[in-house]
């Protein structure tokens, strides 16, 4: 038997309330925002923060205690946000979300939240991305449990220790990066679980030269660094957590409800967020005649995925989707791929 975990438009049984669009201070203190956490972070990793709720992937690397605040403040500002009712598959994501939290047999969150699910370094593949048995309930559900893949779908799946995880954990994070689902193929049964989601990856510095990568030579610096697998070196962006706040003057309260707002109404105007454009349009993006350069040394993996960050950054800044990239958001991609190291480390 084949069972297919799948859902369709009409029954999502109505329509859901869009959230409140609204940027002033009280909004934002009202929502979580504006802790002391999130106003030590730098320009970088807030903005890196916001759009790990647009379904971008984002490593941040430091130490557990700086992970661990930066993935709080996260959280907070993750439960203050509306649910994303202004795209054209809405009501398409919030179904699936209720059949993924169904067949898991636990409840899901309200539906103006979103899913803020957190791995453990020790997690075994079937918790990660699903395929322990489950009792049927009706005739043509699957027998299978989706994992925390699944339920974190329309939100945020966070692996504080990524680069703790098993070389299996890690490679199953591939197809629902790349293609948004999660299938698991049995003998008596195939099952799909949709897994749009952004991610979180925690990452550590080597002990020994303090950098990630890790740069020593030798057999330790190689085993250091293929402990991450390619998710985790592909990610859309990478933070490193001791950068300091280039921006103290910044009103951060204002500043998260500002991107919020603007992400929504890009998302609206696309139909969909800037990290689900496909490697067909993001070919129809051209680079600004000043990135030429750095353009021509990108393979085409690279070049999709800093048209995408680049977009959601135009994106949050509220320019027009149908705005050309802008050279200074060309740029600001390119860094935020790169895993830059903070003075005197």
């Amino acid at each position: 038997m084949t069972t297919r975990h799948r859902t369709s438009p009409a029954s999502t049984g109505g329509s859901f309330a869009p959230g409140s669009t609204g940027t002033g201070p009280e909004v934002a203190q009202s929502r979580g925002y504006g802790t002391d956490a999130y106003q030590r972070q730098s320009t970088a990793a807030r903005r890196a923060s916001a759009l790990s709720a647009e379904g971008f992937t984002v490593t941040v690397v430091g130490t557990p205690a700086e992970r661990q605040q930066y993935m709080d403040e996260t959280r907070a500002r993750l439960g203050g946000f509306d649910h994303p009712d202004v795209a054209a598959d809405a009501g398409d994501t919030q179904f699936e979300m209720t059949e993924n939290y169904k067949l898991a047999g636990i409840p899901r969150p309200p539906h103006n939240r979103r899913p803020y699910v957190l791995v453990n370094a020790d997690e075994h593949v079937l918790d990660l991305i699903g395929g322990r048995r489950r009792e049927q309930t009706e005739p043509d559900e699957p027998t299978m449990k989706p994992g925390k893949v699944p339920l974190a779908h329309g939100g945020v799946l966070v692996i504080p220790e990524a680069d703790q995880l098993s070389a299996h954990a890690m490679d199953a994070l591939r197809q629902p990066r790349t293609e948004g689902v999660v299938r698991i193929a049995r003998a008596h049964e195939t099952a799909e679980f949709p897994a749009k989601s952004g991610m979180i990856l925690g990452a550590s510095r080597c002990e020994k030269c303090g950098k990630h990568p890790c740069e020593c030579a030798g057999a330790f610096g190689r085993m250091n660094r293929n402990r991450l697998s390619a998710v985790v070196i592909s990610s859309h962006m990478n933070v490193d957590l001791a950068e300091p706040d280039d921006s103290p003057d910044v009103d951060t309260n204002v500043e998260a409800v500002a991107y919020r707002t603007n992400l929504q109404r890009a998302e609206r105007q696309r139909g969909y967020p800037a990290a689900r454009m496909s490697p067909e349009v993001t070919r129809g993006r051209e680079f600004p005649e000043s990135q030429r350069a750095i353009e021509s040394t990108m393979n085409s993996h690279e070049r999709h995925t800093v048209v995408q960050v680049a977009q959601g950054l135009q994106d949050m800044d509220g320019h027009s989707t149908n705005k050309p990239l802008q050279d200074a958001y060309v740029a600001e991609a390119v860094r935020m791929r790169m895993v830059r190291q903070p003075a005197g480390r």
